[in-house]
């Protein structure tokens, strides 16, 4: 699974739901902008540390509720790491945990 194809996939997926961006900013919380450059695939432009993998996490569950948990989780473990180079030690951990995670 690649990070940029899945939420590429996701995107279309939201458009066939016809699930509007500010329906899922206003239950995430997570500004437009930011929903917008994730469905580009555009990371940097999203907080870096253990927002990014959240912001993920979140916008898919909204987008394919019904996505498997271990999909779910690999995803998110992508998302960790496209910001392992800007991370804390703490933040490593969860990165870490993230990637166990994917390979159960």
């Amino acid at each position: 699974m690649e990070l940029s194809a899945e939420l590429q996939r996701l995107a279309v997926l939201r458009r066939e739901r016809e699930i509007a961006l500010d329906e899922i900013a206003a239950t995430t919380q997570i500004g437009i902008p930011c929903l917008e450059a994730l469905e580009q695939g555009v990371l940097d432009q999203l907080p870096g540390g253990l927002d990014r993998p959240s912001y993920i996490r979140q916008y898919a569950q909204i987008v394919d509720p019904y996505m498997g948990g271990a999909r779910l989780v690999r995803l998110v473990a992508l998302a960790a790491s496209s910001c392992q180079a800007e991370s804390s030690g703490v933040d490593l951990v969860w990165s870490r945990w993230f990637r166990q995670a994917a390979r159960a």
